[in-house]
């Protein structure tokens, strides 16, 4: 299979949308108040009940505004991103996975930025060091990842998230399969079909910066 062919059809190429899984709830109506909807999460998000037993809360509490599509709670959303949080270890897939409370809301809190499809990702999220180990369940709150997916889901193309992603691209620190989710995110942002071709990746930033000045 050709490298160009990896990840399908160039724009402005059409594909027929594919259902994966169930749907989420419809979005809440305009009339909606934001200001209870944000009061109420940073309630959840403070409260250390919500990471020991009550995990479906901080989900609750962010659905609402996640589907709600608005830019200015995208933007409150990013905001959140490094509010602090108690400071405790959740146990998560019957105890293969420990992560602190603080992952867990920033895996959340991605995930909804991602699916209001407003917002500003930190470019340090993309950068940050690969720190979980493999455990049996093969789960990761790692921030990259999520990070990579939320870029793409908001269009975030600017050069230094472009450029972050193409830095990471091959890193032996990572899991292996990281670089399909960078690879992903790339192809939606830039519209190039590098594939896993890490030196096309690099070869193309490079001159796209030298073409440009910058």
């Amino acid at each position: 299979m050709a490298v160009e062919h990896l990840w399908g059809p160039r724009p402005p190429s059409t594909v027929e949308a594919v259902q994966i899984g169930g749907q989420l709830p419809s979005s809440p109506g305009p009339g909606r108040d934001r200001r209870t909807d944000l009061a109420a999460l940073d309630g959840a998000f403070g409260a250390r009940e919500s990471y020991v037993a009550h995990r479906g809360r901080l989900r609750d509490a962010l659905q609402p505004l996640a589907l709600s599509g608005d830019r200015a709670v995208g933007a409150e959303l990013s905001r959140r991103l490094d509010r602090p949080v108690p400071d405790l270890e959740v146990p998560l897939f019957g105890g293969t996975l420990v992560v602190p409370a603080a992952k867990l809301a920033r895996w959340y809190l991605l995930w909804a930025i991602a699916l209001n499809g407003h917002g500003r990702i930190p470019v340090e999220l993309l950068a940050s060091p690969w720190s979980a180990r493999p455990n049996r369940s093969e789960k990761y709150l790692e921030s990259p990842a999520a990070a990579a997916w939320a870029v793409a889901r908001i269009g975030q193309s600017d050069a230094a998230t472009v450029g972050a992603l193409v830095a990471r691209l091959g890193s032996q620190a990572d899991p292996a399969w990281l670089d399909g989710d960078l690879v992903g995110a790339l192809a939606v942002l830039t519209g190039e079909r590098f594939g896993y071709d890490v030196a096309g990746w690099r070869g193309w930033w490079s001159r796209r910066h030298q073409t440009s000045g910058r």
